[in-house]
């Protein structure tokens, strides 16, 4: 049985991958993970689909998926998880959508927080950073600390913004009753969710229909008429 695994989650797992590889250090993996995550979003048509239609063949034809990708996408598609994957959630069991989006870290200092203070998620970060035990840590220092509180804050003050973690979910759903919409093609969301900016502030979703028709909306209650062209 294949699931239907948007392209967007795909994009998203495979961005995560490049994070763990980048927190394990290892060389050429993150860019080429992150290379195939853009790839799959500028897809016409989504990979479940084309999975459907010609099996591991149409995974390979993605640009730059290799065998070991299309392996991977093969499992994900199958399972909705793959073992690589799975291995990087438990040796790194850490909140990336959270923390990545918190000016003055990385990668490499997620992983040094993660071992030094098991810090998982924001909650946890802005904790330590308050009782001065970021400081206190090697390659940190007090400016570090500083400058952590400062992103946290910036987060909380962030009128009508929200964090890019927070965001996804909703992005998700919103993508998938689009998809189910009678005419409709692609749906893609933009700006700053796209780019992955560590906080969001409207949604941007592009809608490719099939052809020049109406197309009608329905949720709450209302009937909204749109022309799509």
């Amino acid at each position: 049985m294949i699931r239907h695994i948007s392209n967007a989650d795909i994009a998203r797992i495979l961005r995560e991958l490049a994070i763990f590889y980048e927190m394990e250090s290892v060389l050429f993996k993150p860019r080429a993970y992150e290379k195939v995550a853009e790839n799959v979003e500028a897809l016409d048509r989504e990979v479940a689909d084309l999975y459907r239609e010609s099996g591991l063949k149409a995974l390979r034809a993605i640009p730059n998926v290799g065998t070991g990708i299309a392996a991977h996408l093969e499992l994900l598609l199958k399972r909705g998880t793959f073992p690589e994957y799975e291995r990087l959630q438990k040796k790194f069991p850490v909140r990336l959508e959270e923390l990545m989006g918190i000016n003055g870290l990385g990668p490499q200092s997620i992983r040094a927080l993660y071992a030094k203070l098991k810090i998982k998620n924001a909650k946890e970060l802005e904790t330590a950073a308050r009782a001065g035990q970021i400081a206190q840590l090697p390659h940190f220092g007090t400016k570090s600390q500083e400058k952590i509180l400062k992103g946290l804050a910036f987060l909380k003050k962030g009128v009508g913004r929200f964090l890019l973690g927070a965001v996804e979910p909703i992005v998700t759903a919103m993508e998938e009753r689009l998809r189910r919409v009678p005419g409709v093609g692609r749906v893609t969301t933009a700006g700053s969710y796209r780019r992955r900016q560590e906080t969001i502030g409207d949604i941007d979703i592009l809608v490719k229909v099939k052809e020049k028709r109406k197309l009608v909306f329905r949720g709450n209650g209302r009937t909204a008429y749109e022309h799509l062209m």
